[in-house]
């Protein structure tokens, strides 16, 4: 499965209400999130790791914010985001 057909499965699972199908899915992406047969790329190894020790409900609310919210690559924050220091400098914009 490529990225764009995960998110479009994970789209469709919320328009549905989350249907009892949808969540077992939910369940089948964690746990292979869990197991690694799947990286969620938004996340460093560090956060793929934590969100793994958080659990199957964890990594699905980490699914879910990640489909309501869009990454936004360009941004400030992580392009200069090093072992988990960043520069005071930059403004967040709200």
């Amino acid at each position: 499965m490529d990225n764009t057909s995960f998110w479009n499965k994970i789209n469709e699972i919320i328009k549905a209400d989350f249907s009892n199908a949808g969540l077992a899915i939910l369940d089948k992406f964690a746990e292979q999130l869990i197991n690694g047969r799947i990286v969620y790329q938004r996340f460093s190894p560090t956060e793929q790791y934590g969100s793994s020790e958080g659990g199957a409900t964890h990594v699905i609310a980490s699914i879910i914010a990640g489909a309501e919210t869009l990454s936004d690559p360009e941004y400030p924050f992580r392009q200069n985001f090093k072992k988990n220091t960043f520069d005071k400098s930059i403004k967040i914009r709200v």
